[in-house]
């Protein structure tokens, strides 16, 4: 049997454990996404700049923010491969390597990921506006909000949920 065969096998009847993994990454990607178009949206960023402990704030929740994506998905990661070591050693117990099994969580982590990336990008962008409304009702400014898509945020979530990937695949 063929390693990707394996994956697709594994990841069928595995289902139940993947969905709370999965929402996690979704959540973490949803928020990281809103949160950097947020940044990126001019008239949001002008309301913020106008109040200027809003503005620190703003910048602080930045570096808060990876914090809180980066111990949730490796907490859910944690919880996941725990769900999963009884799998992992019936693995070792019909003879795969160490390395075979890396490589098959490791395949299976790269498709989880990417696709909690692109669901949660999809879901990011069409939340964000109504985060963007939650933000400017707090600040009391009156600003209409517009939907638009940054590739700026889009290559910035990319780059920060790749590390992330290494992070969990190390």
């Amino acid at each position: 049997m063929s390693l990707s065969k394996l994956v697709l096998q594994s990841m069928k009847k595995n289902m139940k454990h993947y969905y709370l993994y999965f929402f996690a990454l979704i959540f973490s990607v949803t928020l990281y996404f809103s949160f950097v178009t947020l940044q990126n949206n001019s008239e949001v960023w002008a309301a913020v700049q106008m109040s200027g402990t809003a503005a620190a704030g703003f910048k602080a929740a930045t570096y808060i923010l990876y914090f809180i994506v980066l111990f949730f998905v490796l907490y859910a990661n944690h919880l996941f491969m725990k769900r999963r070591s009884k799998e992992i050693g019936l693995y070792q117990l019909i003879g795969m390597t160490k390395g075979l099994i890396v490589r098959l969580l490791a395949i299976e982590n790269i498709l989880l990921f990417v696709g909690a990336v692109i669901i949660g990008m999809l879901a990011g962008f069409f939340s964000s506006r109504v985060f963007a409304m939650i933000l400017l009702r707090i600040l009391e400014k009156e600003a209409l909000v517009t939907m638009t898509f940054s590739t700026q945020a889009l290559q910035q979530s990319m780059i920060v949920f790749a590390i992330l990937l290494i992070i969990v695949l190390i």
